[in-house]
């Protein structure tokens, strides 16, 4: 075994230049506590990448940058003692390699490892930190997965990654789609269902041999207690020196540390911190006049929406109605960037949909509401025809077909839709907006400035289309994101 050399690369020792050291003890000064102290390893059992190298400079220049923790690291595995990793705020194994037969770690090590992570503190994985380890159960359980082989690989055509949840602070500053040359792994001992899914590869049926085609690229996860955030990214020098990967890295580190906000990645570190915490959006009441009001004639329109047990918020009006169609305006605040997901359940003739960032300029006009805002809109719609797009839809573009919502959420030929209840979750950061069903990424795209539609900010409301309509909404959240 190679003798173990652990090498301090906390910014202020190996600052070899007399002004550098009085301008980084000057920034640890005014930090408000102590740098988080990470443990990076990079032994390896097997395939050795040059990059386990590459990347140190990278992670003691990002850690001189931000002030935010300094690093130690080792080349081999015996610094991994339960008294020894005491002294340490998180762990990160870079390009790690092995089995458990080849990879020169001991028992004991192992469950140190284990229950370091377990009791709170965090890990943070890159690349063949998943080719580690990958036949112990312990171990890729707690990371997410474990390496079977990397059938897109980087001198090949560049990969497309899909930006699944913008709002995560790895991933908030990158493009999506985001194109990349790079050694990507396929795993096995994943499933989503354990993990939140971060990024993804966009369309990779040509490669990869999974039965449900689902290749996650990075992830976060609990373990425990701990955090955990993998990447399958790092394998060339290349990606290491890329501006992108290190803010995505960064981003990871910073959620697995629970320290920063979500600008993560570029260090913004005077920007206002904003609760990331997610509050019901509806609690249960409507204070019309004060947090909630419908559009047109509220005398007809409030009518339409009331309160279900089990804090049901339902919209219906019959075919008698002659007030026909209304929208219920959260009108307490204004939304920008943000997460918002909910429980929806519509009747087969139903057709509804979450309108955001709706400017109270052009919907609120003479002390009424307007009916159908001008604003953003996720479709709620899973078998009215007369509409032909379906839940998940951004309106109006890209469409989901009834085709797709067969797919996505399980409906088939049943009488009546409105028994079943599926899962909607949007996210809108800038002009980036992704929906989901039921977990499943149905749109990712950017909704052009110069849209008549688009607006920085304004309300949520909720759409009651025509009469016949019946939809409920429960398990309504929001998430402010910066």
């Amino acid at each position: 075994m190679k003798c173990s050399v652990i090498r301090s690369l906390a910014f202020v020792t190996l600052c070899a230049c007399a002004s550098l050291v009085a301008s980084s003890c000057v920034a640890l000064a005014e930090a408000k506590s102590e740098p988080k102290r990470i443990l990076i390893v990079t032994a390896t059992g097997t395939f050795h990448h040059r990059s386990c190298e590459e990347a140190l400079p990278v992670m003691w220049n990002l850690s001189w940058k931000t002030k935010k923790f300094t690093i130690e690291y080792s080349s081999d595995t015996t610094v991994l003692t339960r008294e020894n990793l005491k002294k340490y705020d998180a762990l990160m194994f870079i390009n790690t390699t092995g089995d458990l037969a080849q990879f020169p770690i001991t028992e004991a090590s192992r469950e140190a490892v284990i229950d370091f992570v377990k009791e709170g503190r965090p890990f943070i994985g890159c690349h063949a930190a998943a080719d580690t380890l990958r036949d112990w159960a312990p171990y890729y359980e707690m990371i997410g997965g474990s390496f079977t082989e990397h059938p897109w690989r980087e001198h090949e055509d560049p990969v497309t990654i899909r930006i699944e949840d913008p709002s995560h602070p790895s991933a908030s500053m990158l493009p999506s789609p985001w194109t990349i040359r790079e050694e990507i792994y396929q795993f096995h001992n994943f499933n989503r269902d354990n993990v939140h899914v971060i990024l993804s590869l966009q369309d990779p049926v040509y490669k990869g041999s999974r039965e449900d085609n689902d290749y996650a690229v990075a992830w976060s996860k609990y373990y425990g207690k701990g955090r955990v955030f993998y990447t399958n990214l790092g394998h060339h020098i290349h990606v290491w020196k890329d501006p992108l990967f290190q803010q995505h890295l960064l981003g990871g580190i910073y959620w697995a540390l629970d320290i920063g906000d979500a600008a993560q990645a570029k260090i913004d570190i005077g920007r206002k911190k904003i609760d990331s915490k997610w509050v019901p959006l509806f609690d249960g009441t409507l204070d019309f006049g004060v947090d909630w009001e419908t559009s047109d004639d509220p005398a007809q329109t409030r009518k339409h929406w009331t309160v279900l047990p089990g804090n049901v918020l339902q919209g219906y009006c019959d075919e008698s109605d002659p007030a026909g169609s209304s929208h219920l305006y959260y009108t307490e605040r204004k939304f920008k960037n943000f997460e918002y997901r909910a429980d929806i359940n519509i009747n087969k003739t139903g057709n509804s949909g979450l309108y955001f960032r709706c400017p109270k300029s052009d919907n609120y006009t003479d002390g009424r509401w307007k009916n159908f805002p001008r604003g953003l809109e996720a479709q709620v719609n899973n078998a009215y025809d007369n509409d032909p797009k379906k839940s998940g839809t951004f309106y109006p573009q890209p469409a989901l077909t009834a085709e797709d919502i067969r797919k996505l959420i399980g409906y088939g030929t049943i009488p009546d839709y409105g028994h079943f209840w599926f899962h909607m979750h949007v996210v809108a950061v800038d002009n980036h907006i992704v929906i989901k069903l039921n977990g499943n990424v149905v749109v990712d795209l950017y909704e052009p400035k110069d849209s008549k539609r688009y607006s920085d900010e304004g309300y949520f409301a909720f759409q009651l289309h025509h009469r016949g309509t019946r939809v409920r909404f429960k398990n309504v959240e929001v998430r402010e994101l910066p």
